[in-house]
């Protein structure tokens, strides 16, 4: 009698997992569509920067920011007046990252200069009203199109004149 009774209720059990199984656990009427389960925020990662490393050099400290670490950093559009050494002007319009949440991610927090770099040698101090000015950033896109002629990055100041603007911008170093 006793192995009777549980065979009856393995059979139920069995029965019942069936039923589930195939109508699943769901409220739904029948015609109904399911209702998506939103994912998870993602970081957006800006898909358009073109391959590239910077330099930076706090101290012993030297951190290389790819363009998978800049990408995660929120992108600026600017609009900038270029002032060249013959007095001409020429209006930009430039996207980037904010210099100083370039320094921020590559663990930068303080700091008494900044000094930007280019591949060629070519240097240009900044203060810090200068870096955390907005329209201070790492351009990598001018005009709509990437920069590749003079490199992938350029350290664009909005309200400074062109010689502080540093071409094929490779390396930031930070004096404390």
């Amino acid at each position: 009698m006793l192995k009777n009774s549980r065979n009856k209720v393995l059979i139920a059990t069995l029965a019942l997992a069936l039923v589930f199984g195939t109508t699943g656990c769901s409220t739904q009427s029948s015609g109904s569509t399911p209702k998506e389960t939103p994912a998870a925020p993602t970081a957006t990662v800006n898909v358009d920067i073109p391959a590239c490393q910077l330099q930076v050099i706090n101290g012993s400290s030297t951190v290389t920011l790819t363009e998978k670490e800049l990408a995660k950093i929120e992108t600026v559009t600017i609009k900038a007046t270029l002032k060249k050494k013959d007095g001409s002007t020429q209006e930009q319009e430039w996207v980037g990252f904010p210099l100083a949440k370039v320094l921020d991610t590559a663990g930068v927090k303080t700091y008494k200069t900044v000094t930007a770099a280019a591949v060629d040698g070519y240097a240009k101090e900044y203060t810090p009203d200068m870096v955390k000015a907005e329209g201070t950033i790492v351009g990598y896109k001018l005009d709509g199109k990437q920069l590749d002629k003079d490199g992938p990055l350029e350290a664009v100041l909005k309200d400074s004149p062109g010689n502080m603007w540093v071409k094929t911008l490779a390396k930031i170093t930070v004096a404390q």
